[in-house]
């Protein structure tokens, strides 16, 4: 689990570090209850599926020179080594979440900048919505009618620049 904040808090790093260690002990909880309940599903349709054909087919392939095969069923790790990885696997997944994930910019998942002037204007108007959405959320009762004026300004703004644009455009 993530906890992004909207606003500085003293207890910010503790939150997100408690925050983290707590989600990760009913995580791996869940993992292990699902497992253990697929467990007998699993070793139920291996057994099944299972012929004696097979296993001498695919010696005799390998003796007579084929090209080697992928084996279809997975390998199956013993309990202790799977729960050290899972383990591993884990806490590599809080450390990226904690510790590096707040400081991924979101602007290195958008690689390509607007094409047209019609793009970069929707994009502007999407966040201006999102802007709009999360200052709401965030503000008291009293602050919230100069933020909904200062957000229709804004959008005034971006209809005169487009009204703008299209007049060069013509010309």
């Amino acid at each position: 689990m993530h906890v992004k904040f909207l606003k500085s808090c003293m207890f910010e790093g503790k939150i997100r570090t408690n925050t983290g260690a707590e989600t990760t002990k009913a995580q791996l909880a869940l993992l292990e209850m699902i497992l253990e309940g697929c467990a007998p599903r699993a070793k139920s349709s291996a057994d099944e599926s299972e012929d004696e054909d097979e296993g001498e087919t695919l010696e005799n392939s390998l003796i007579a020179g084929a090209p080697k095969t992928v084996a279809r069923y997975p390998i199956e790790l013993p309990d202790p080594v799977f729960k050290v990885l899972r383990f591993i696997m884990m806490s590599f997944v809080t450390l990226f979440r904690t510790c590096l994930w707040p400081y991924i910019q979101p602007e290195l998942f958008n690689p390509f900048p607007p094409s047209s002037v019609e793009e970069a204007l929707q994009s502007t108007r999407a966040r201006m919505k999102l802007l709009e959405v999360i200052s709401l959320k965030s503000a008291s009762e009293r602050r919230k009618n100069d933020i909904s004026r200062e957000i229709a300004l804004i959008g005034k703004s971006i209809d005169r620049i487009e009204k703008m644009s299209t007049k060069s455009s013509r010309s």
